[in-house]
């Protein structure tokens, strides 16, 4: 060997000696009764070396590379470690631990958003869907900074950067710190372990289905309605707060852009918050955000008992002003309902009618049918379930035609690999409606096609949801793809984002 290439420092003869232990593969690819991918082995080998070296690194392999069990393995040298994951994928996180044998605490983002978080973590800290901890302003943003205190962590995503660069930043503070804000993007990109699904598929490794070339459905034009919803007359704030008017109307088009259901849903919320603001200036003041959310509502009743009470601490407004600019924007909001009368849910029963076509042309394939809206998905499900083997998942809950079922046993009936047995439990499910909740974590793999009822505004959304389907096992060949768009041709819709957008 060249003595000149060798360093005099002994210290960087440690690290560079450190660096090549830590490098070799100390990884089992034996984990219970589950057996990791070469692919799986070289990524936990590569995140142990990160975890020695920095206290923490990003996995944002591809959906569908195995990241929960390149994970599991890790947690099996670093006990007692803690998962952090959403709600919906504890059942998940617990089988597959159970196959590894491997012990580990189960935390969910939800819990720590209200408050209960667990006990600090003494070894590692693992985030599922590590991009729900990017805000450094939420709370549970705070607790996790809290449980990431003495631990190694971590994260684990597909979509590392979701709306802008300062995501990753924000996740790799919690094992970074500040020095987070000063590292180059050539330092973060060290600390990232990240395979595209083709790397997996060399050699040995398991294949996945190829993605057929996405195809655009369009139901007919409802110009009325959104000619409807621009000219809405701004909202009356709160006391404390600000009208917001685009990004109102937006939410009203992002609404209306996936089903006439959601739309109606929206706007029966905006004439029963008018109705609040119209009863609590008759006490002559203005109630602030937090007084709005207590007045309570029952079934869709709003009780009015103690307005005066309520009101107690906001300000005095203009009364007559305020009520004429209230009674304007009820007026706008009744106008969009009439609107949506005149189409007597046309353009919803013409979704339907896609949806049963996607069916037909690819029976007896399962279909997965994503929508961020859970009023989408409720009146699509209504709409389909008299054909048999429909699922509703939501965030409230999983729903078949005989009543209420388990997230799990919906699943379960969407989840079977190329040759395996179907599971007794698995129920003969043709078409999954579901919300975003089902877009992250979990394996859909015995569905062959899905479709977009609404499209979400960021590309990482639409990367989730087809990874679900896109997982290694699966029984396909091809993943086909459907989006379905809104009332409106796109570039008419483009141009009136951007003029909201243009809105002060």
């Amino acid at each position: 060997m060249d003595q000149r290439l060798i360093p005099a420092d002994p210290a960087l003869v440690r690290q560079m000696m450190a660096r090549a232990f830590l490098a070799a593969p100390a990884i089992s690819a034996e984990q219970g009764d589950i057996r990791l991918a070469p692919h799986q082995v070289e990524a936990a080998s590569r995140l142990l070396a990160l975890l020695g070296e920095h206290g923490g690194a990003v996995l944002a392999d591809a959906t569908g590379l195995g990241k929960t069990f390149v994970a599991i393995a890790l947690a099996r040298l670093f006990p007692p470690a803690l998962i952090v994951a959403p709600a919906a994928l504890r059942g998940m996180w617990r089988e597959s631990l159970g196959r590894t044998d491997v012990v580990a605490r189960l935390e969910s983002y939800e819990a720590l958003s209200r408050g209960l978080g667990s006990a600090p973590c003494s070894a590692l800290l693992v985030l599922d869907e590590a991009h729900h901890a990017r805000n450094p302003r939420a709370r549970r943003y705070e607790a996790l900074a809290d449980l990431a205190w003495g631990a190694k962590v971590l994260l684990l995503t597909a979509t590392p950067i979701h709306n802008r660069g300062r995501d990753l930043r924000a996740l790799i503070a919690l094992f970074m710190g500040s020095r987070a804000e000063t590292m180059t993007d050539e330092q973060l990109l060290r600390l990232i372990v990240r395979r595209k699904a083709v790397d997996s598929t060399a050699g040995s490794g398991p294949g996945l289905p190829a993605i057929a070339r996405p195809r655009w459905l369009s139901v007919p034009a409802d110009h009325d309605t959104l000619r409807a919803i621009t000219a809405l007359p701004p909202a009356v704030p709160a006391a404390d707060g600000a009208t917001a008017h685009a990004l109102l109307v937006l939410g009203l088009i992002r609404a209306w852009s996936s089903s006439e259901a959601a739309l109606r849903e929206v706007l029966r919320r905006r004439l029963r918050r008018t109705t609040l603001l119209a009863v609590a200036l008759e006490s002559g003041r203005l109630p602030n955000r937090r007084e709005l959310a207590a007045w309570p509502v029952v079934d869709g009743a709003i009780q009015l008992g103690f307005p005066g009470l309520l009101t107690g601490r906001g300000v005095r407004p203009d009364l007559e002003q305020v009520r004429s600019a209230l009674d304007c924007h009820a007026g706008g909001v009744r106008s969009i309902i009439r609107a949506l009368d005149a189409s007597a849910g046309s353009r919803d029963g013409a979704r339907v009618q896609l949806l049963a076509s996607i069916r037909r042309r690819h029976a007896p394939t399962p279909v997965v049918a994503f929508t961020q809206f859970a009023d989408t998905a409720a009146a699509t499900f209504r709409a389909c379930v008299g054909t048999g083997g429909v699922a509703l998942v939501t965030g409230r809950g999983a729903r078949i035609a005989s009543g209420r079922v388990t997230i799990d046993e919906i699943v379960q009936g969407f989840d079977a690999t190329a040759g395996a047995a179907p599971s007794p439990q698995a129920m003969p499910l043709q078409l999954l409606i579901a919300t975003d909740v089902l877009s992250e974590g979990l394996s859909l793999r015995r569905a062959g096609v899905i479709v977009h009822l609404d499209l979400p505004w960021t590309t990482a959304r639409l990367e989730q949801r087809v990874g679900r389907l896109r997982r290694p096992g699966s029984i396909h060949e091809n993943v086909f793809v459907y989006a379905i768009g809104p009332p409106l041709g796109s570039r008419e819709l483009i141009t009136v984002v951007r003029a909201l957008q243009r809105l002060p």
